[in-house]
């Protein structure tokens, strides 16, 4: 997995431990959801240029589920992550590119 759970909690501005497992499980489900957004070829997240900007998206799409962790209320509240979906966008033109073979690691 591109993300680290230390360097995530470090983003996030969170010191102990007893979130630890709550913030893994945040970088789990995001990074399933933006390899199910993207393709799910192992070889096209190995790109140096992907990796970053997949890591990036993944720590944007976890720190949404923890800032903004399920809560009963009576208003429904939608975030929407702009910045991980901006860069899901781009990751998909790169998946399509690298799939018809226009895309190397040195691009």
């Amino acid at each position: 997995m591109a993300t680290e759970l230390d360097e995530f909690k470090n983003l996030m501005r969170v010191d102990g431990d007893e979130d630890n497992a709550l913030m893994q499980m945040y970088l789990n489900v995001a990074e399933n959801f933006v390899h199910s957004a993207i393709g799910a070829e192992n070889a096209f997240y190995a790109l140096e240029v992907v990796d970053k900007l997949v890591t990036t998206a993944i720590y944007a799409l976890a720190g949404s589920y923890y800032t903004y962790r399920i809560s009963i209320s009576e208003i429904t509240i939608a975030p929407v992550d702009a910045t991980m979906n901006s860069i899901i966008g781009q990751l998909r033109g790169q998946y399509d590119l690298w799939r018809e073979g226009d895309l190397d690691a040195e691009d």
